[in-house]
């Protein structure tokens, strides 16, 4: 085979090419525990957090990696015997993948020449760390264990087909033909312990789960509930057997890591235990609410025995409460076939047969049994629906056999609570995410889709929050329960949830900065150069010198390699107050990412950026922003609030839901100037005043009830407030 260079070029060091940085990678539960943390992992400058994260939490190798120190030597321990531990650096993965690609491919004569392998390999290498392509997650996982570090262990019961001689062969260990596929179809048969029965599918997919591959099966054969045993007695049914599997999945990190288990069960409408299948997690979701509401009204001695044995029970979808209850690691669907659908179309009755007999084991409305699983779907988001007939009429290999399984509304530019921040839902089209629902549980999504086209309203609290949405979607109320927004009234409570942070980053000093650019800020642009510029009042020269103390941190971290950039510069006292300004383009750059700042006072806004970073970020923006604009109201007992006044409504909109990720509910009052006022003297830059046109000028406010709140997560930058 004749590799042809495209990125790369020959006798250059492939890793030479990119840049490196060390950085931390941290994965934290919703209450702030840390779940896995590595600090100086060895990474591209250009990847985001989110890339970090997902590299070193999920496909660096945790043990039995060889360790070496800052020239490459080996790291010896008491004993002069090599120190393992950990993979610590992205080049170490990148060698591991392309390195083992490239010696099987020498191995059975793929290339011409040594040439056309090295170039294999730097190609890879180089498509791999600049993110132009990527394997998936079994490959990252596993993929060169054994070539680079000479991982080996006991066989776990692969095959592999011999490249030699052409059959097949039971894989003898299990790194040396590791395995590196994503999704399998597994059958299963109504059968409890013999191959290819209930109790080895479980034993199948443990060992896909253990090297970070999914598995989905269509479990329509396997007898349900009551249905007679060859022993005389009755079936306990499908529904605990899957229960069994789901808690199997559960206990399995898939890959050795923090990734979960992806498990995928079907079932066929004319299944016996259908109904129970269709409601499995409704019923589920109950006993969460059950289990934690129920907590609450224990008596004291029993809540202090929960609280000394360290027991929480909430409607986090990672807690203890999800984890109590079954169902939780499966992602359901039906099969659905024409005949069904003819059935609900025409208020016609659908029957379930034994799977035993073949018997009718009952008759029910067709419609009754869509209703159940659009209820489910919508209540927690499980059953998906697959078309069966659809799937089969489609069939590009018909041959081998019909397909029985597979892995399964609001305007575009809606942003939805999920648990890693809001999202555009335009941006999840074709894609899964964790969702947080109605009561305030992440709820894993499959699938989002496009629905089509339908006439659009925008409900608005009396607080400013506002949401476009079709007129028969529900919406949670306090005192109504789920109403559809045609039927919602001035009277109603509408609740409101937190949705979750997003998983990048930017430092500290980086987020107070951008959030004071925002508040006093502005970016301008000679045609060449752009400019941030923060502007201050004279009596602000803590604020100023802690900015510009910020300016400098953010300098050395972006470290562009422009030594003009690191200069350090002065806080500038202008006619009118104080400046803090750069034209470091890498900085400058950052703060265009996240805001945007050049368009005037009355079009600020944050970009949709904003919500992917984690809370820390977000809180630190917030700071930066509260601190140059807010102001900290007290005029008695009954009106205390912490307030943010802007001429852009956008900008307090967006303020506004990112508070509420803390739990912080703020409202709104526009056009807070009276009407018709149209100027006011304001200093002219000059030393004096005149008279300007102005814009209405909106509020946010904070009250008292979320003071505390706001001052524990939020706050002020010290001695500047």
């Amino acid at each position: 085979m004749k590799i042809n260079r495209r990125f790369t070029t020959s006798g250059v060091d492939v890793f030479s090419t990119v840049k490196w940085s060390k950085r931390t990678s941290r994965i934290m539960h919703t209450d702030g525990t840390v779940v896995f943390e590595m600090k100086d992992a060895e990474i591209p400058a250009d990847w985001s957090q989110l890339a970090t994260d997902i590299v070193v939490s999920k496909y660096f190798r945790k043990a039995g990696i060889p360790q070496v120190d800052g020239e490459g030597k080996a790291i010896l321990d008491e004993s002069g015997q090599p120190r393992t531990g950990p993979e610590k650096s992205v080049k170490q993965v990148v060698h591991r993948l392309a390195g083992c690609w490239t010696h099987w491919g020498k191995k059975h004569n793929y290339f011409t020449s040594e040439e056309d392998a090295q170039a294999f390999y730097d190609e890879l290498a180089f498509m791999l760390l600049n993110q132009i392509a990527a394997p998936n997650s079994p490959q990252w996982f596993n993929t060169g264990l054994n070539f680079a570090y000479g991982l080996t262990g006991p066989s776990q019961g692969h095959w592999h087909v011999n490249p030699a001689t052409e059959t097949l062969e039971q894989t003898k260990d299990a790194y040396t033909h590791p395995q590196p596929h994503a999704c399998f179809i597994q059958g299963v048969g109504d059968d409890l312990v013999n191959e290819g029965g209930i109790m080895d599918l479980w034993t199948r997919e443990a060992r896909l789960f253990k090297y970070g591959s999914g598995t989905g099966t269509n479990f329509s054969k396997v007898r349900g509930e009551n249905e007679s045993l060859s022993g005389g007695g009755k079936s306990s049914g499908l529904m605990s057997f899957l229960k069994i599997g789901d808690r199997a999945a559960g206990a399995i990190k898939s890959g050795g890591t923090t990734r979960r288990a992806a498990k995928m069960v079907c079932l066929d409408l004319d299944h016996p235990d259908i109904e129970e299948f269709v409601n499995w997690k409704v019923r589920e979701e109950v006993k969460v609410a059950c289990l934690v509401e129920g907590l609450k009204h224990l008596p004291k001695e029993q809540q202090e025995l929960a609280k000394k044995m360290k027991l929480k029970l909430d409607y986090d979808f990672n807690g203890e409460a999800y984890m109590t209850v079954s169902g939780q690691n499966s992602n359901n669907s039906v099969r659905v076939s024409n005949k069904f659908l003819k059935a609900v179309e025409t208020d016609g009755e659908w029957q379930t047969f034994k799977r035993t007999t073949g018997k009718v084991h009952k008759t029910l409305k067709a419609r009754d049994l869509w209703a159940q699983i659009a209820y489910a779907a919508w209540r927690c988001a499980d059953p998906g629906v697959q078309f069966d007939d659809t799937i089969n009429e489609w069939h590009t290999c018909p041959k081998s056999g019909r397909i029985n399984a597979s892995n399964p509304c609001v305007t575009g530019d809606t942003l939805v609570a999920t648990s890693t921040g809001y999202r555009r839902i335009i941006d999840l089209v074709g894609k899964s995410a964790e969702i947080i629902n109605g009561n305030g549980q992440a709820v894993y999504v499959d699938q989002i889709f496009k629905t089509g086209h339908k006439d659009v309203y925008q409900l608005k609290t009396k607080a400013g929050y506002t949401l476009k949405l079709t007129a028969d979607h529900k919406v949670k109320t306090a005192n109504r329960g789920d109403v559809p927004a045609c039927e919602l009234t001035v009277d109603d409570f509408v609740t409101l949830e937190s949705p979750g942070f997003g998983d990048q980053f930017v430092p500290e000093a980086l987020g107070e900065l951008l959030g004071a650019a925002v508040g006093d800020g502005c970016i301008t642009s000679n045609g060449h150069h752009k400019m941030l510029y923060i502007s201050l009042g004279e009596n602000e020269a803590n604020l100023a010198a802690h900015l510009q103390a910020n300016l400098s941190e953010c300098k050395n971290w972006l470290n562009t390699g422009d030594r003009r950039g690191l200069r350090d510069t002065e806080v500038v006292t202008t006619t009118t107050g104080l400046r803090v300004g750069t034209a470091v383009r890498a900085l400058v750059d950052q703060c265009c990412t996240y805001a945007l700042l050049a368009s005037g006072s009355e079009n600020k806004a944050f970009t949709d950026a904003v919500y992917s970073l984690d809370r820390r970020s977000i809180a630190s923006i917030l700071r930066g922003l509260f601190t140059t604009d807010g102001t900290v109201a007290n005029y008695g007992e009954k009106s205390q609030y912490v307030a943010l006044d802007s001429t852009s409504i956008t900008l307090l909109q967006q303020v506004q839901m990112l508070l509420l990720g803390f739990g912080i509910k703020a409202k709104i009052y526009e056009n807070r100037r009276a009407i018709g006022q149209s100027t006011a003297l304001l200093p002219d830059g000059k030393g004096g005043s005149r008279l300007y046109s102005v814009r209405q000028m909106h509020s946010l406010r904070i009250s008292r009830g979320s003071r505390v709140l706001f001052d524990r997560e939020i706050g002020f930058i010290a001695d500047t407030a």
